[in-house]
């Protein structure tokens, strides 16, 4: 998975596919989708992966045991109003950085900390701040990695 976009009516999931694979993923996708929202549609991207759209979602046919699916963290907010996910363990390391005086950045680390705090052992989870002393980002000091 490369991306995923979510909006209260439509979620849009981007995956990184072969050339080979892309047309027949993009049947594959609409049809094996379709029970899950009120229109499904599926393209080629421009950089050359495959996204589908499913328009107005299902919520009830959208649940999954337990492990099955990916972690989906929020890296940010798009223009259009749009929330841009990835992948947690497709990410690696996660760079939130803003204008300064912006509260941009720290209210959007924070709210991904608090996910992951919540969802991730503590062993798993390490972070730095680098941020004025008033910021959003200071409840979260107590539980920076040692050395940040």
């Amino acid at each position: 998975m490369v991306a995923v976009f979510r909006d209260p009516r439509e979620i849009t999931v981007t995956l990184s596919a072969p050339a080979r694979e892309r047309d027949r993923l993009r049947l594959v996708l609409t049809a094996a989708a379709a029970p899950l929202a009120r229109r499904v549609t599926a393209w080629a991207t421009g950089d050359h992966d495959v996204a589908v759209r499913l328009e107005d979602p299902r919520a009830a046919e959208l649940t999954a045991p337990e492990g099955e699916l990916p972690l989906l963290v929020s890296i940010g907010g798009l223009g259009d109003g749009r929330e841009l996910l990835g992948d947690w363990q497709t990410l690696g390391h996660l760079l939130v950085a803003s204008q300064p005086g912006s509260d941009d950045a720290s209210v959007q680390l924070a709210a991904t900390v608090t996910m992951l705090a919540a969802c991730q052992p503590e062993n798993r989870l390490h972070f730095y701040t680098r941020a004025r002393p008033d910021s959003a980002l200071e409840p979260l000091s107590a539980h920076r990695t040692n050395g940040s």
